[in-house]
Parts: structure tokens; C-alpha cells; sequence
């Protein structure tokens, strides 16, 4: 969480920042929805599943060089 709070500190970056955690707790997901993290991500137990996460970043990667 201190490299997120560092990278926000920077006005002159603009990082897409993901997230992808173990934990659910809805206190978590507040907290870092306030450091501006773009995509909170609890890792899926199926693999199918975890694929996905893998599209959506490089989603955000086409988006943040476009």
C-alpha cells in the first residue's frame, strides 16, 4: 500500500493501478478505492475464471498506451 500512496503523491504520473488480492473485506476495498486504484480483483478459485483478469489488463494496458 505505500507504493500505491507513493505513486499517487506523483501529480506528474498517471499509473493504472490493479489490485488483485485474497481478501473480500469491504473495508479493503474502500480503502483503496481512495488511492484511486482503477480494478480491485479477488483472485477466482477456477481457472477459466483467473483467465479473465489477464484480458482485463491487457485491456488497461491498450488503454493507458493509446
Amino acid at each position: 500500500m505505500e507504493i500505491l500512496k507513493a505513486l499517487r503523491a506523483r501529480t506528474d504520473l498517471d499509473v493504472p493501478v490493479a489490485v488483485l488480492t485474497s481478501s473480500d473485506a469491504p473495508g479493503e476495498k474502500e480503502w483503496i478505492s481512495r488511492l484511486g486504484v482503477r480494478h480491485y480483483i479477488v483472485k477466482p478459485m477456477r481457472l477459466k475464471e483467473f483467465m479473465k483478469i489477464g484480458e482485463l489488463i491487457k485491456e488497461e494496458l491498450h488503454v493507458a498506451h493509446a
